[in-house]
């Protein structure tokens, strides 16, 4: 994927992302939410799934552990006459997290290079540190770099 494509496709998740609030996971879960509030009972969204009704209790309580499969839920949904939706949601923008390892990754290559220049008594000014890490980080994000997800 070229390195314009990229950055476009980030910022259309950035804006995608933006449009939708942060749902928080009912503490009972989503399963038992959902099916509470339809009024199914746990033998009834069994037989739509084919199980008993206990293996439907192991599955709001798996849910709630955080150790429950895709595709159960998938199914669980769809027995719902619910979409699943799976995504991840990032903290901030994508272009921002981005931007902040480019910031690090910049900060620790200048570093580097100055302790070397400065062994052979050719260190940078500060001034021009801050130059170069400003530079370094605008070419890591214009170009994509991967080196900014390896500084961790």
């Amino acid at each position: 994927m070229d390195s314009s494509f990229k950055t476009l496709r980030r910022r259309q998740l950035d804006e995608q992302f933006g449009k939708t609030d942060p749902i928080e996971m009912p503490r009972d879960g989503w399963v038992y939410e959902i099916r509470s509030a339809l009024g199914m009972s746990m033998e009834d969204l069994g037989r739509r799934l084919g199980v008993i009704k206990q293996r439907i209790g192991k599955l709001e309580k798996s849910e709630v552990q955080g150790n429950v499969t895709l595709h159960s839920l998938q199914a669980a949904a769809e027995a719902m006459d619910c979409d699943f939706v799976y995504y991840f949601r990032p903290k901030k923008s994508l272009q921002s997290s981005v931007l902040k390892n480019a910031i690090r990754a910049a900060e620790i290559e200048v570093d580097k290079l100055n302790r070397n220049m400065a062994l052979e008594n050719q260190g940078l000014s500060k001034k021009k540190i801050k130059e170069l890490k400003e530079e370094l980080a605008s070419d890591f994000v214009a170009y994509n770099d991967r080196r900014i997800w390896k500084t961790e």
